[in-house]
């Protein structure tokens, strides 16, 4: 199969496809007469992560032209099959297979994250970088949820805009590292940092790690260790609580419910306000694509529980908002209002 070469090629519903199959058909045309090689591909709206993030890319690459087509513009289909579609699926349902329409999860754990709000440039004029007096010197906030299948770290830059006193958080990139291996992973966040965009040197991060660090048999796993013999300033996303001052710098709990309200918050608060964005390279394309997946499709169980994965789950796309969340916890959690003295 690998000397097979296609003149064109036709993909029927595609949301069913691997991206490694699609990179298959997309190599069989490397000797296409004149280097025109079109590929035609039909869908249905699915809420594969995988699917909704190859079509994001899709929508954001001029040599692709992705077109909608509701069953309504059909003229052989009858209207009454139509409304019979209305009578027997929920509103979610109709809108996707047969409106054609992108829909959120019905159970979103981030119900409030649009791709059109969140995903944008940071400000050019009236952005000025705070992350430094944020985080007590560092240049990048980076939040690590190491796992089994992968360790994920979320880049974060934070800045004041204009006059506003408000802080405004950007992710400006991920590093992923399959399987999961925290040597290995210390070693690509910093050789990512390295690079031109960033040019900054592992001592000039701050790493906030998953506080619930255990192997499945419940020994620890000393992922602390691995960053800071890299060179990385590695603190847990919470500290002990009420903790003697020996025991102060260990690792405390953090609910799972606190670390996504912390999230979810920043997306979009009551007011209306958001605080978090994820940068955009030149094509529009959020440079953390999978933060931007997780937050996007991300959805609770029938009993209303968030991540509820099994330990190794392929499946799994929560660990770049964990380490999201586990960045945000220690600097924007809720602190609770205590009235000042003598009413002032």
């Amino acid at each position: 199969m690998a000397s097979i070469d296609w003149v064109a090629a036709f993909v029927d519903e595609e949301q069913q496809c691997t991206d490694e199959a699609i990179a298959d058909v997309i190599s069989r045309g490397r000797d296409a007469p004149d280097g025109w090689y079109p590929v035609l591909s039909t869908c249905t709206i699915s809420d594969a992560p995988q699917w909704r993030s190859r079509l994001a890319k899709y929508r954001a690459d001029p040599s692709v032209l992705v077109h909608s087509m509701p069953i309504t513009a059909n003229p052989t289909v009858k209207p009454a099959f139509i409304e019979q579609l209305k009578a027997s699926l929920t509103p979610r349902q109709f809108n996707m297979r047969v409106l054609a329409k992108e829909e959120p999860p019905e159970m979103a754990t981030y119900p409030d994250f649009t791709r059109k709000r969140h995903c944008r440039p940071i400000p050019q004029i009236g952005a000025i970088d705070c992350t430094a007096r944020v985080t007590n010197g560092a240049k990048y906030l980076v939040g690590y949820d190491p796992g089994v299948m992968c360790d994920a770290s979320v880049l974060l830059r934070c800045y004041t805009i204009g006059d506003s006193t408000d802080r405004y958080w950007w992710v400006v990139g991920e590093v992923i590292t399959r399987p999961g291996n925290p040597n290995k992973h210390a070693a690509d966040l910093a050789r990512f940092l390295l690079a031109q965009q960033y040019k900054a040197r592992p001592s000039e991060v701050l790493v906030r790690c998953d506080p619930h660090t255990n192997r499945e048999d419940g020994a620890p796993i000393d992922v602390y260790y691995e960053m800071k013999s890299t060179g990385f300033r590695c603190m847990p996303a919470v500290h002990k609580r009420n903790a003697s001052p020996a025991q102060a710098h260990r690792p405390g709990q953090l609910l799972k419910r606190d670390r996504i309200q912390t999230v979810n918050t920043l997306l979009y608060n009551a007011a209306g306000k958001t605080r978090l964005f994820l940068e955009v390279d030149d094509r529009g394309m959020a440079k953390a694509s999978e933060t931007a997946v997780s937050l996007e499709m991300s959805q609770r169980d029938e009993f209303g529980r968030a991540e509820m994965y099994k330990k190794g789950d392929a499946s799994d796309i929560s660990h770049t908002t964990a380490g999201l969340g586990y960045a945000l916890y220690h600097i924007e959690h809720a602190r609770p209002f205590v009235p000042a003295e003598n009413g002032d």
